[in-house]
């Protein structure tokens, strides 16, 4: 494939006859069909990024012989059709929304087309119209697989679902007016919302609806703003959800339900339009539900949002707390300072040698050398000398010397001890 799209990127207008030979071919058509569900998914990702690849490099030729057969109305129901005869084969509709959101791509919009009808729209946007309503119903058809979790089952949203909540955004980002008002007439848009406010802690699902959100009052089509709370429902839902977030958090365990952040974030937008807009603002005052959210549970998080540290000043003296640590540290340690005391009387000036570092890797050969030095230490003789008659030694005198040694440092380490008077309690 990666041979044809560099063939098909060589065509000039010198040549017109490469692109021919590919439309004489039938190479969409067989493209086509290769998305179907008899396919492997190999097969779908691979001839799915070989359609995308052809509008990426034919899109911008207005005449390509290529792009007319692929935006024939035969081969864009045929792709619709792949998405919606899917089924549970996620890589069949995955592939197909790929190719059409390319498709849909090339004519979106800087700023918002409020002139063109449905009817004037390219025949791509026509035949959307028509398979909006069957793909409404795909988006909340949950499937059969139960997700079973130790708190609850319930049917997973699924990659399919997400797929087509992007789709929508793609289908947003169009900025055509007529589209938007094709997305809330056939209920799409608000099922959108239902996922998610129904998924609470599927943040990818979140994110695509925060950003359509956030698209729609960010924009220009005044009439998209006011349907999304009119027939929508957005603010509603809104305090129908932190109503039940605090239900959940006061409850034993309770736990911040995952999307809390995204509806602040929808939350503090549509404050912001409140403020500029007054066919938004009439909306939301007309809710009485809306007014308390905002003055209670919304200003108490964007409260805690002004301050995100939220600690105490730093303070250099030791709190009470840290007293108690140390005093019990000092208990705990009272035999390490019976065992210091007992090297110090043997000749040990501290339990390191000196020129010895904890914080570096380097070590003083000399004061190592002295440190080691048994028997300067312990004047046992005999156990540790290198002197060549004393290594002449049998087995049994060495075991006999080594355990008088131990029997005499054990008996000068329980004399320190009685000599040490015990810390306080």
């Amino acid at each position: 494939m990666d041979l044809v799209i560099k063939i098909i990127s060589c065509e000039t207008a010198d040549t017109p006859e490469i692109l021919q030979w590919f439309v004489d071919a039938n190479l969409i058509a067989k493209l086509i069909e290769r998305l179907s569900p008899s396919s492997e998914s190999d097969v779908h990702d691979n001839s799915a990024q070989t359609l995308v690849d052809i509008i990426v490099v034919s899109g911008s030729n207005p005449s390509s012989p290529l792009m007319h057969q692929l935006e024939s109305p035969q081969n864009l129901s045929a792709l619709f059709d792949c998405v919606l005869k899917s089924g549970n084969n996620t890589s069949l509709l995955t592939s197909g929304l790929t190719v059409l959101m390319e498709l849909f791509k090339r004519y979106s919009q800087t700023s918002l087309n409020a002139e063109l009808k449905l009817e004037n729209l390219p025949p791509l946007y026509t035949l959307l119209a028509q398979y909006l309503p069957k793909l409404k119903d795909l988006l909340g058809n949950p499937g059969d697989k139960i997700l079973v979790l130790s708190y609850s089952s319930f049917p997973p949203l699924g990659v399919n679902r997400l797929k087509l909540v992007e789709f929508v955004l793609c289908l947003i980002r169009g900025n055509y007016a007529a589209i938007h008002e094709e997305l809330v007439t056939s209920g799409i848009l608000s099922k959108c919302l239902d996922l998610f406010f129904e998924y609470h802690w599927n943040n990818f699902l979140h994110a695509t609806v925060d950003a359509i959100i956030h698209y729609i009052y960010e924009g220009q089509n005044q009439e998209l703003k006011i349907a999304v709370l009119k027939d929508c429902k957005l603010h509603e839902r809104i305090c129908t959800a932190s109503k039940e977030n605090d239900d959940v958090v006061a409850g034993p365990k309770g736990m911040r339900r995952g999307n809390m952040a995204f509806i602040t974030r929808i939350s503090t937008l549509l404050c912001q339009e409140y403020t500029r807009n007054e066919a938004v603002a009439r909306l939301l005052d007309d809710y009485e539900p809306w007014k308390v959210y905002v003055n209670t549970a919304l200003a108490r998080i964007q409260e805690l949002e002004a301050h995100p540290t939220n600690q105490k000043p730093l303070s250099l003296e030791p709190t009470s707390s840290e007293e108690e640590e140390a005093d019990d540290f000092d208990k705990n340690n009272t035999a390490s300072l019976v065992f210091t005391q007992y090297l110090a009387q043997q000749g040990f000036s501290s339990l390191y040698p000196e020129g010895f570092n904890d914080e570096d890797d380097s070590f003083d050969e000399e004061a190592g050398e002295n440190f080691f030095d048994a028997e300067s230490q312990f004047n046992t003789p005999g156990l540790f000398s290198t002197d060549e008659k004393k290594l002449e030694l049998d087995d049994s005198d060495r075991f006999a010397a080594g355990a008088d040694a131990n029997k005499n440092a054990n008996n000068d380490f329980v004399a320190v001890s009685n000599q040490v008077e015990p810390l306080e309690s």
